[in-house]
């Protein structure tokens, strides 16, 4: 083999979590690359397809670099779901006038 058999993986995400995925100045794409060997590029604000990351490396070192992102992603989505519940229960607590959400008496 020639050594250069660049594959190239696409995960999709939302694009409000990119800034987390990339992290502060870039801390967790850095690890990523060190850990996987791969390149990461996120869509830059003119592109039209604002959700698409592409992973470039070696065939499997693409796959396990995609799988992390996407189980990075997966937790993001969780955790944004939680937030949002719980934001209903403070809501009920405070403002008992508004109605909605669910009843849980």
């Amino acid at each position: 083999s020639s050594g250069i058999n660049a594959e190239y993986g696409e995960v999709k995400a939302n694009n409000e979590y990119h800034g987390f995925l990339i992290g502060k100045k870039g801390a967790n794409v850095q690890k990523l690359k060190k850990e996987f060997g791969v390149n990461y590029a996120f869509p830059r604000p003119d592109d039209k397809d604002q959700e698409t990351i592409t992973i470039m490396g070696k065939q499997d070192a693409v796959e396990k670099a995609a799988a992390d992102l996407r189980t990075a992603i997966k937790e993001l989505e969780n955790t944004a779901e939680e937030e949002i519940s719980i934001d209903a229960k403070f809501f009920k607590k405070f403002f008992p006038w508004i109605k909605g959400g669910r009843e849980n008496t």
